[in-house]
C-alpha cells in the first residue's frame, strides 16, 4: 500500500480555537501529512497510532473495524467526501473491500522525534 509523505514538520506548542474546534498541544509535536492509496483487497491490518490522526477519503470506500467495548467489533464505512479522527492508541483496522482503489489523506500528530506513525497490533478478541 503506497504511503506518500507530502510534508513533515515540527509544530510548536499550540492553542488554536475557533468554529467549535479546540486544538491544544503541550509542547513541541511532529506533524506528518500523507497521501495513501489502498488497492482493492488491501488492508492496513490491525494497528494503532502514537497520536491523533485526521483522515479524509477522496476516492472509494474504506471499511473500518474497531473493538466495540462489549466484546464485539464495530464496523463503519467511510466514503469519498467523508472524514474522521482517530485518537492515539486507538486499535482499529481499515481495508478496501471494493473493486476500485481508495485514496485518502492522513495527517498524523505525535511526540517530537517520532519516526513510526503506525504500530501493528494483534487482532482484538471479538473482531
Amino acid at each position: 500500500m503506497p504511503v506518500t509523505p507530502l510534508a513533515h514538520g515540527t509544530l510548536a506548542k499550540t492553542h488554536a480555537k475557533g468554529q467549535g474546534i479546540d486544538i491544544r498541544t503541550n509542547g513541541v509535536k511532529d506533524m506528518l501529512i500523507t497521501a495513501i492509496r489502498v488497492a482493492p483487497g488491501g488492508s492496513f491490518g490491525w494497528h494503532t497510532h502514537p497520536g491523533p490522526v485526521l483522515v479524509a477519503v477522496s476516492k472509494g470506500t474504506l471499511d473500518v473495524y474497531e473493538p466495540d467495548g462489549k466484546g464485539g467489533c464495530a464496523h463503519a464505512t467511510v466514503s469519498a467526501g467523508d472524514a474522521f479522527v482517530e485518537g492515539g492508541g486507538h486499535v482499529h483496522l481499515a481495508s478496501n473491500k471494493g473493486s476500485t482503489p481508495v485514496e485518502l489523506n492522513a495527517t498524523f500528530l505525535a511526540r517530537h522525534g517520532t519516526t513510526s506513525f503506525l504500530k501493528t497490533v494483534p487482532q482484538p478478541a471479538g473482531c
